[in-house]
């Protein structure tokens, strides 16, 4: 668990200031470059990078044995998360100019969002863009638009669709967020991470962008629980929060987190370790689903459910328009 240690160990000092010296001490040559691999398949490369901070080869009383080559080429991939970054916002942009141009007004969700609450929002990395559109006509009146510039456009299993523009994967969604403020960010952040704990597999790239939304925002808790309990994802709040408290360093009183055996933190942490960002990684994904399922009968049973329900019957529709 040591790599495991050091790269939360980056992480909360990128968010918080923690000082990240001890857990990093006892890495080898070897433990930095297996840190910098998990690093990527987490998706964190820019915010464990910030975490760094005097311990960098050259720090003066540096006593970390990180390789200058190894810090190097970590610089490197920061840099190219920069320059994706700079593409997608710029994209998003121009997109929003075109919504505007046509009257429709839809809002973006999840990581563009979320990338403007970390202390440096451009080493979040960031993923594709997403817009929500609410509004029947205006789903129909953005579907037009994508489609009169020729663009080819994919049907999901939740019937949203996607499409790559300039090298940028759009995706347009027709459910939002429960309520737009910041008990309604949370409760959405809390919706995504859960669809892909239950499905494919999350990582700690997300679980950065929920403890950060919670940290920054002054949430109506009142609001944020009955969202929660409207969506089934009360308990499975309190399982994320305890792990966020436990191992990313959240440090805020949340009674949600309360009475979580600290068996099933652990059983959490496996499953976010072995998965990666998204369960991309093809060696790992569905390859046990069993543990995966206990946490989400125990902890959301009802949304659980209704997920895979969803999927099921989305995935034939879907089949029934090719």
């Amino acid at each position: 668990m040591k790599v495991y240690n050091a790269l939360t160990a980056l992480i909360r000092a990128a968010l918080w200031g923690t000082d990240p010296s001890e857990a990093l001490a006892v890495l080898s040559e070897g433990d930095w470059q297996e840190l910098l691999r998990h690093a990527q398949r987490q998706a964190v490369v820019g915010i464990a990078y910030d975490g760094l901070s005097e311990s960098h080869p050259g720090a003066s009383g540096n006593h970390v044995k990180l390789p200058m080559a190894l810090f190097a080429e970590w610089t490197s991939l920061v840099r190219e998360i920069e320059i994706s970054g700079s593409r997608i916002r710029a994209v998003c942009e121009k997109q929003a100019e075109v919504w505007e141009k046509h009257g429709i007004a839809p809002y973006i969700l999840k990581g563009t969002v979320c990338a403007a609450y970390y202390p440096k929002p451009s080493h979040r990395q960031m993923g594709d863009i997403d817009w929500c559109f609410t509004d029947p006509g205006e789903w129909e009146k953005g579907l037009e638009i994508v489609r009169s510039n020729g663009l080819d456009i994919k049907l999901d299993s939740d019937g949203d669709i996607s499409y790559t523009l300039a090298g940028v994967v759009v995706e347009h969604h027709r459910k939002g967020l429960p309520a737009r403020s910041d008990a309604g960010l949370i409760c959405s952040l809390t919706d995504h991470i859960f669809h892909h704990f239950s499905t494919s597999g999350i990582g700690l790239r997300q679980l950065c962008d929920l403890a950060l939304v919670i940290a920054r925002t002054d949430v109506d808790k009142t609001e944020l629980l009955s969202l929660l309990k409207k969506e089934g994802l009360k308990k499975f709040y309190g399982l994320v929060v305890a792990f966020l408290k436990e191992d990313l360093g959240l440090d805020v009183a949340e009674d949600a987190a309360v009475g979580i055996p600290g068996r099933d933190v652990s059983r959490f942490r496996e499953i976010v370790w072995k998965d990666g960002n998204f369960g991309l990684d093809k060696a790992y994904r569905f390859s046990d689903m069993s543990p995966r399922i206990r946490i989400c009968f125990k902890y959301a049973f009802f949304a659980f459910f209704q997920r895979w329900i969803g999927l099921f019957v989305g995935r034939i529709k879907r089949l029934r328009l090719q």
